[in-house]
């Protein structure tokens, strides 16, 4: 028992270190001198004639069935609209998003030398919208700091990784889901899917299917939290067989977190 309490309090230690190596990386050290630049952000803030009026700009764009994503700081969503469009908001020009459809794949990315960080109040928004009849086939990508949402519409591959922000997915349909947060929550919610990888260092993670479990493969595990299965409580480890040599699989991770299974 002793060793297991040191075991857990060493891992804590460690987990600790790596948030706050993390949070410099991608916080603190993009702040840069936003101690010195403050006095030109209000001004940009309160300048009614410049861009960071906070408006909305929209814009539609040719058919993809691909989505590529590469971004600083944003909140992103995807979800069926009238079209093929973007849309997006920010406060800051370095975060204006740069995009382009080619070779039936939408390219989205933020090429900014400086951010200010999250404590000069940097924002940005950015909404993809896609017809209902549309395919799409692979959703990939990074984002730095910032909420990554799904809703409503599905695709065959979903492979999105974040360092600090939370990623939610609901009514969607999928074969194949790859999703990595180093501090934020996890949430499917009304989520089929043929195999899922989950994984956070830092955050919970909550899975909701209509997708039947009994017969998937399941790997879950959790350093320092709690796994729970439709209601029923296991320790650190739950693992089971598949029903057939070539079943669906389902792997969840959690170094801090607990983590819900539902089906």
């Amino acid at each position: 028992m002793k060793k297991r309490t040191w075991y857990l309090t060493l891992l804590t230690i460690i987990t600790v270190i790596c948030i706050a190596i993390g949070l410099l990386v991608h916080v603190v050290l993009p702040a840069g001198n936003w101690l010195s630049d403050m006095s030109d952000d209000l001004n940009d803030v309160n300048d009614s004639e410049s861009f960071l009026s906070g408006s909305t700009v929209y814009e539609e764009v040719a058919a993809f069935s691909n989505i590529h994503l590469e971004m600083e700081v944003s909140d992103i969503s995807i979800a069926y609209g009238d079209t093929y469009a973007i849309s997006y908001k920010t406060n800051k020009e370095n975060l204006l998003p740069q995009y382009e459809v080619k070779n039936e794949t939408l390219y989205i990315s933020q090429k900014t030398k400086k951010v200010h960080g999250l404590t000069n109040n940097a924002d940005c928004t950015c909404k993809i919208t896609v017809p209902k009849d549309a395919v799409l086939k692979l959703i990939d990508g990074t984002i730095d700091v910032g909420d990554f949402t799904m809703e409503r519409l599905g695709t065959d591959t979903l492979n999105i990784s974040s360092s600090v922000g939370d990623i939610d997915i609901s009514d969607n349909l999928f074969t194949t889901i790859t999703l990595q947060s180093d501090v934020g929550d996890i949430s499917l919610e009304n989520v089929t899917f043929q195999t899922a990888a989950l994984s956070s260092d830092v955050g919970d993670i909550d899975v909701e299917t209509p997708s039947p479990l009994d017969s998937y493969k399941m790997d879950l595990s959790c350093d320092i939290g709690e796994i729970e299965i439709n209601d029923r409580s296991f320790r650190s480890h739950y693992k089971q067989d598949a029903a057939a040599a070539n079943a669906q699989a389902l792997t969840v991770t959690s170094d801090t977190g607990d983590i819900s299974i539902e089906y």
